[in-house]
């Protein structure tokens, strides 16, 4: 298809060019012909003129058109000279009726405000990232029952970034094309920098609810956390096996595939051998790994008085094996040990841990009992869940602070943000955009968790940059 085909107002909507099936076909608001699709965006811009003008461009080179209003906007453009004379007439009217469709789908746009969720909803991380999945579900629920935001209702597009990296960015894309005013999530690190490089580069909010690695919020002024960072974590759960715990030497087990791990393991190894601890040997593995006999091994031989786990629910699986070959040492994790699957995968033969997080049913404050009484029967009740339905509350406190969706006003509004209530503590941003939280530590017991302490960040701590 030559380029000289298309009216200039086309050009820079162009994305791709691909065979369509359909010679005509019209539900739920696409109309297709036998031909060829030209998937385009911006379309939402195009005046009634300039898009009549596109069809009688095109009609000129015998090339029936239509457009596709439904994400992503489509032009659909046929190849069969001979069948255009009998369908000139049909094709203009369709036209008519298309630009009907098209304006209908911007004025039900208009009158919501779209936000999207990225999360893993497929692949071997899905069950890790219920409680997330659903946090931002209540949220929503409870804004919408409430009326809204700015009088508008919230619509939720939740995408499926299939527990991987790509596919967070390719979740973010789909972001992108959408339109969306924010993003909520992903999740874990890896997932969320990879994510959080598409929302900078086109201007888009994005908060993680549960992204601890200090490198997600380096990316941009447009990306967000509402959980402490692994600065924080690493230097607690460090002081908390020297000063508490009394352990002198540890073994580190790092998950080379895990941005997070990699992170927090560094950060507690500084804090740890600063205070005189002994690091006898950081051990690799990779996420989804099955078998551990060389680690197991390897502490065995090395007889630490502990082992500091960070990882996520995977970490369940190296302390099943572990208690399979007679290893019962004290074992240490951060947040990523949140999550039921955690359990499920392992975690329940830990006989006795510790384990950093963000939240629990004990906080006495006012949103935390009310989110309490109104979701203790849902399950998976973890902090995750917790933390994106702030995620939610707080993006839409920053809109109601606006005045409008513009995301530009929305991130200024966010960076804003002063002594925000959520579930999960109350909220200030630094100027790196992370918030200064508390921490609840969680002790296991032959299998169980159970509060064990809260702990209040230092004034160093709430200093941008510190420790970067």
């Amino acid at each position: 298809m030559e380029g000289n085909l298309w009216p200039n107002i086309l050009s820079p909507c162009l994305l791709d060019v691909k065979p369509c099936g359909a010679f005509i076909q019209m539900e739920s608001n696409l109309i297709s012909f036998r031909g060829w699709s030209l998937c385009c965006r911006n379309l939402l811009k195009l005046t009634f003129t300039s898009f009549f003008e596109i069809f009688n461009e095109i009609l000129q080179f015998s090339r029936p058109v239509f457009v596709n209003p439904v994400d992503p906007y489509l032009i659909l453009i046929g190849s069969e000279p001979h069948e255009i004379k009998s369908m000139i007439k049909t094709i203009k009217i369709f036209s008519v009726s298309a630009w009907l469709i098209l304006q209908l789908t911007i004025a039900q746009a208009a009158e919501t405000i779209r936000i999207a969720s990225i999360f893993a909803l497929s692949g071997p991380s899905t069950e890790a990232h219920v409680p997330s999945v659903l946090g931002v579900r209540w949220a929503v629920e409870q804004i919408n029952q409430a009326g809204g935001v700015l009088g508008k209702p919230l619509t939720l597009i939740e995408l499926d970034n299939r527990g991987t990296p790509i596919g967070s960015k390719i979740a973010a894309d789909e972001a992108v094309q959408s339109e969306v005013c924010a993003i909520i999530g992903p999740a874990w690190s890896s997932h969320s920098i990879a994510a959080a490089k598409v929302a900078q580069a086109n201007g888009i909010p994005l908060i993680s609810n549960i992204s601890t690695s200090p490198d997600v919020t380096k990316i941009g002024d447009y990306i967000f956390r509402v959980c402490y960072n692994d600065l924080l974590q690493g230097r607690v759960m460090a002081e908390f096996a020297r000063r508490e715990a009394d352990i002198k030497r540890v073994i580190i087990l790092r998950d080379l595939s895990s941005d997070y791990s990699i992170s927090l393991s560094k950060t507690f190894q500084a804090v740890f051998e600063k205070m005189g601890g002994t690091v006898l040997k950081t051990l690799a593995y990779r996420g989804r790994q099955t078998n551990f006999m060389n680690i197991i091994q390897e502490i065995k031989s090395s007889r630490p008085d502990a082992i500091f786990l960070p990882g996520h629910d995977d970490s369940g699986v190296i302390i099943s094996e572990m208690s399979q070959n007679g290893l019962h040492l004290p074992v240490l994790g951060g947040d990523g040990w949140d999550v039921n699957s955690f359990f499920l995968q392992g975690g329940d033969k830990l006989e006795h841990g510790y384990y950093a997080t963000h939240w629990h049913e004990a906080a006495e404050t006012e949103p935390s009992k009310a989110f309490y009484m109104k979701y203790k029967g849902r399950n998976p009740f973890l902090a995750p869940a917790a933390l994106s339905y702030d995620a939610v509350l707080l993006l839409t406190d920053a809109i109601r602070r606006a005045g409008t969706v513009k995301r530009s006003a929305v991130r200024d509004a966010l960076a804003a943000t002063k002594e925000f209530q959520g579930v999960t503590g109350t909220l200030a941003f630094n100027s790196d955009r992370d918030p200064m939280k508390s921490l609840v530590i969680m002790k296991i017991t032959h299998g169980q968790p159970a509060f064990y302490k809260q702990v209040m960040p230092l004034a160093e701590d709430m200093v941008a940059g510190n420790g970067r």
